[in-house]
């Protein structure tokens, strides 16, 4: 009997310990400072991610408001040109409007001397009297130089090309677009791909 209670004292005293060795390492793997260090390792991440994703958009933003500021630029510009040509077309001489067709053709001459009497060929019927011949002309239609273009929007643009199998940067090269400006746009719309 001796023997199984040392043998039984001994499994006892073992489990003691494992069971102790088993608590230590579960209250380390659970424990508040492990926890509070996992949580601040996802936060940092976070702010990297954000950080990152923050200059992108800033650098979006940027190119837009440089595009935006050209584009008023160029407004002005033409404006003030168009604003020159009107002041240019108010000083210029009127120019005759240009006869017509009948009155180019069909010239009266006034005679020097004013008869009497009209003579009337009352011979002839009414019906055979020469009359005015109005011409009618239609207005000539001139088509613009330029024809206006249709502009595709750049996200559309992007996407077409993504769906193609071009790469960020040769769709950026090619749209004349900032290159995180291409991958915001993507990844926006990856579910579309």
């Amino acid at each position: 009997m001796n023997a199984w209670f040392y043998f039984a004292l001994f499994l006892m005293s073992a489990n003691l310990v494992i069971m102790f060795i088993l608590y230590l390492r579960i209250k380390e793997r659970f424990s508040e400072k492990r926890i509070l260090s996992d949580i601040r390792f996802e936060i940092d991440k976070l702010i990297i991610d954000l950080g990152r994703e923050t200059d992108r958009s800033v650098a979006i933003l940027e190119d837009r408001i440089l595009a935006t500021q050209q584009l008023i630029d160029k407004a002005d510009k033409r404006i003030l040109l168009a604003d020159q040509e009107t002041t240019k077309r108010m000083n210029q001489p009127q120019i005759p409007p240009h006869k017509t067709v009948q009155e180019s053709s069909i010239q009266i001459e006034k005679p020097s001397v004013i008869p009497n009497k009209i003579q009337v060929n009352e011979n002839v019927p009414i019906e055979n009297r020469a009359e005015p011949v109005t011409i009618y002309t239609r207005p000539m239609i001139t088509r613009r130089e330029i024809q206006i273009e249709q502009e595709v929007p750049i996200k559309e643009r992007v996407m077409e090309m993504a769906r193609k199998d071009i790469s960020q940067q040769m769709i950026a090269t090619t749209l004349s677009v900032s290159l995180g400006e291409v991958e915001l746009i993507l990844n926006m719309n990856n579910s579309s791909l």
